[in-house]
C-alpha cells in the first residue's frame, strides 16, 4: 500500500500561525473551509476567518450554510481575535469572536466550530438583496476536519505569469517573503444546531490556509472548483480574470497532477438555478478528464453588497456546494465564481 505524504513536502511550520504580521492593509493571514454533507442536504459553502491588516483585530468572518431547499444562513461577520498560542506556545489557534479554527497537528487536519447567531434567510433573498429582513438566529456547529490528499500550493506557475496583478488576487507566494497558499482535500464530519434543530454530518470537502498580501484591484471574475471523490481521487481547477492565469491539478489517490483547463462553466447571471450544468473539463498526463458538475445549493453576494472578507468589489459573486460525477463515481464539491456584471462595466 502506497503512502501518500500529506505535507506535499512542506515544512510543519506552513501550518502555523505567523508570529509577526506587517502592518500593512493588504496583509492577511486567511483560513477557510468547505463541507459538503455527503447525503446532499446542506453545506457549508465558505467558513472563512481572515485576519487582516494594519491591525488585525478584530477578525473578519465569512460563514456560510446552504441548504438543497433554498435556506442560506450567514453568520456573523466580524469577531474580536483571541489567544493565538496553545500550551505549547505554538499558534495554532485562530479565533475571531464566534469562529475558531484550531490545529490538531501538521499535516493532519483542524477544528472548526462556531457558536454564535445568523441571518436565517434563502437564496433567492441573497440575490435580491433582501437579506436584512430577515430574522436572526442561534447558530451552531464543531467539525472535525481531516486531510485526504497533498496541499495544492498556488503559485507554482512560472515567475512571468506571476509577476501580475493575479498573484495578489489570490495571495501567498511572490507576494510576500514568507508568504503560502495552499489548499487541501478533506473529509470532515460533525455536529450542526439551528436553534431546537440539530444535525449530525460527514463529507468532503477543501481546506485552505493562506499567508501573505492580497489585493483584488484589478480583479474581473473568476471559477474555482474542487472535489474529492469516495475513491480518493480528486480534482480542483482555478481561472482567473483578467489575465486568465490557470492552476489546475488531478489526484489519482497517490500522486498530484499538474493539469490542463480545457472547459469550465462561467458565471453569467445572478439566478438561483438549482441543476445548473457547472462541469468542467481538464487534461492530464492521464488523459482528458470530464467531470460533469450539478449545482445544488448557492449563496450569492450580488454586486452592492458588502462581501464579509473582501469589502465592496463591482462583481456578482456566487459559492456553493455541487454534485459531481467522474466515471460514474459521484461525490459532492465546492464551486465559487464571480464575474463583472454589464452595470459595473457602465458604471466605470
Amino acid at each position: 500500500m502506497t503512502t501518500v505524504d500529506l505535507s506535499g513536502g512542506l515544512p510543519d511550520s506552513a501550518e502555523y500561525g505567523l508570529a509577526d504580521y506587517p502592518h500593512k492593509a493588504d496583509m492577511r493571514e486567511g483560513l477557510n473551509v468547505w463541507v459538503l454533507d455527503d447525503q446532499g442536504r446542506f453545506g457549508f459553502p465558505r467558513v472563512c476567518l481572515e485576519a487582516m491588516g494594519p491591525d488585525f483585530d478584530p477578525v473578519r468572518l465569512q460563514v456560510n450554510l446552504a441548504f438543497a431547499d433554498g435556506r442560506v444562513l450567514i453568520g456573523e461577520d466580524r469577531g474580536a481575535a483571541g489567544p493565538a498560542e496553545d500550551e505549547h506556545g505554538r499558534r495554532t489557534i485562530w479565533t475571531g469572536g464566534p469562529l475558531e479554527f484550531r490545529l490538531v497537528k501538521p499535516w493532519k487536519g483542524w477544528t472548526v466550530s462556531y457558536e454564535g447567531t445568523a441571518i436565517d434567510t434563502t437564496t433567492e433573498a441573497t440575490i435580491e438583496r433582501r437579506t436584512a429582513e430577515a430574522p436572526r438566529v442561534q447558530l451552531r456547529f464543531s467539525m472535525e476536519v481531516e486531510l485526504a490528499a497533498p496541499p495544492w500550493q498556488h503559485g507554482q506557475a512560472d515567475d512571468e505569469e506571476l509577476e501580475g496583478t493575479d498573484a495578489t488576487f489570490v495571495g501567498g507566494p511572490k507576494t510576500y517573503e514568507s508568504g503560502l497558499r495552499y489548499e487541501q482535500l478533506v473529509r470532515a464530519k460533525g455536529t450542526l444546531a439551528i436553534g431546537d434543530e440539530e444535525w449530525t454530518f460527514q463529507g468532503p470537502g477543501l481546506r485552505v490556509h493562506r499567508q501573505g498580501f492580497r489585493n483584488l484591484t484589478g480583479f474581473t471574475g473568476h471559477i474555482w472548483q474542487s472535489a474529492l471523490f469516495p475513491s480518493g481521487r480528486g480534482v480542483r481547477a482555478m481561472w482567473l480574470k483578467p489575465t486568465d492565469y490557470q492552476e489546475a491539478s488531478i489526484f489519482d489517490s497517490t500522486r498530484v497532477l499538474p493539469a490542463k483547463i480545457l472547459d469550465v462553466s462561467w458565471m453569467t447571471s445572478m439566478e438561483a438555478k438549482p441543476g445548473e450544468d457547472v462541469s468542467l473539463v481538464l487534461e492530464s498526463e492521464l488523459g482528458r478528464h470530464e467531470i460533469r458538475g450539478e449545482a445544488v445549493y448557492s449563496r450569492y453576494i450580488p454586486l452592492g453588497d458588502e462581501f464579509e472578507t473582501e469589502g465592496f468589489w463591482p462583481l456578482h459573486w456566487q459559492q456553493g456546494g455541487v454534485r459531481y460525477t467522474w466515471d460514474g463515481e459521484e461525490t459532492f464539491g465546492m464551486l465559487e465564481r464571480s464575474y463583472t456584471p454589464p452595470e459595473a462595466v457602465a458604471r466605470d
